[in-house]
């Protein structure tokens, strides 16, 4: 029983934790929407509110199990450097409703762990109903495309070899210091629907429909490729499955699923930049959008704005015309795309690079100061556990 009341603990540490500091975060983001106009910053900031809580309370209950480091001041007191968070809660006097809140915690985080599973159970399920969806190939009018010719830098090849995901490779110049030249992966289902998006966490594949290929033009297409190529390049749905991951464990709270509409709108609209910026058309940007809007099968239940990102994967109102909107904005020459990308917060990337080497180096550091420390440190871990 003792061992399940620290248990207790740690997760109603880690749950108040993680609720004070996103909702800190959460007025910091709202407070942001109101006076930056940056999509770049706004979008960084929201991932960091998302991803900076679980993670912060996290470090700090692991951290907790240091044993105490004192300083000796010169001619004053030994301050301890770590104080034990996790045990905080065991010095307030226990009442009826303190050993409520251990039970809560507990019922939360389990909640949170079978939601994320379910979850993950969804994407599969998204996954495996596009795979069942008819492909285009040369068995299916690929020898006489009804589609405009992608004759310049826009090859389609043949069919990719039985067992690979998708139906085609098309070449899509993406030039950029860390990709370089790259072949991106088409999947062209066979529908008159229109839609395309980014479908994957490790390898991005490109969902796109006849029905888009058939009715834009080949500038809007054009559009659209930068636009998805813009989010294979910012890995964008490996940013929206971490972020998944860091909603999830306070999925009650309404807050959290703002945070991440947030978000989502924010990349829509700097891959909307991308594609104005290498294609130079903001007008075929805003027209692809409109067109797709009309015919873009979001009424199907595939979940596909949830698990993955695109050009038209869902339509809402006010996302809509606030894109539709500053596409008109850059057209008119109100709004330079190139110089909003300026930011002091690091990109999303540069965060996950960071933070991964954060309990290492913690981890590091205790073990310069004094080898016997880590091993007490890991001791009372699994003494508790």
């Amino acid at each position: 029983m003792d061992k399940l009341h620290q248990i207790g603990l740690l997760f109603l540490n880690f749950t108040i934790l993680n609720v004070l500091v996103s909702l800190l975060f959460f007025l910091i983001s709202y407070v942001t929407t109101k006076v930056v106009s940056s999509m770049y910053i706004k979008s960084r900031l929201f991932f960091a509110s998302l991803v900076a809580p679980p993670l912060f309370a996290s470090f700090t209950i692991i951290t907790s199990f240091i044993p105490p480091v004192f300083v000796k001041l010169h001619d004053g007191p030994m301050p301890c450097l770590n104080e034990p968070y996790c045990y905080i809660f065991s010095f307030i006097p226990e009442f009826p409703l303190f050993k409520l809140a251990l039970i809560a915690a507990v019922i939360l985080v389990l909640m949170s762990a079978l939601y994320s599973m379910v979850s993950l159970g969804g994407y599969f399920r998204m996954r495996r109903v596009i795979s069942e969806l008819p492909e285009l190939s040369t068995e299916n009018n690929l020898s006489n495309p009804p589609f405009p010719p992608f004759s310049k830098g826009w090859n389609i090849s043949p069919p990719l070899k039985k067992g690979d995901i998708g139906g085609l490779f098309m070449s899509i110049p993406l030039k950029g210091r860390v990709l370089g030249a790259q072949r991106l992966q088409i999947k062209i289902i066979d529908t008159p629907l229109m839609f395309s998006f980014v479908l994957g966490y490790l390898t991005g594949i490109i969902v796109i429909s006849t029905g888009a290929l058939k009715s834009l033009s080949l500038g809007e297409l054009k559009c659209v490729f930068a636009h998805e190529s813009s989010h294979y390049r910012r890995k964008d749905n490996i940013l929206k499955g971490l972020l998944l991951l860091c909603r999830n464990m306070l999925f009650v709270f309404p807050h959290v699923h703002i945070l991440f509409r947030w978000w989502r709108e924010e990349i829509e609209l700097i891959g909307d930049e991308a594609a104005v910026l290498r294609t130079g058309k903001p007008m075929d940007v805003a027209s692809a959008l409109l067109k797709m809007q009309m015919e873009s099968g979001t009424n199907v239940s595939w979940n596909v704005d949830k698990f993955a990102t695109g050009f038209i994967t869902s339509v809402k109102t006010n996302s809509m015309t606030r894109r539709v909107e500053r596409l008109i904005a850059i057209y008119d020459s109100k709004i330079t795309p190139g110089n909003v990308r300026f930011s002091l917060i690091p990109s999303e990337i540069g965060m996950i690079s960071g933070l991964t080497f954060l309990f290492p180096l913690l981890f590091g550091m205790i073990y310069e100061i004094d080898p016997l420390i880590l091993h007490c440190y890991l001791e009372k871990l699994t003494s508790v556990l």
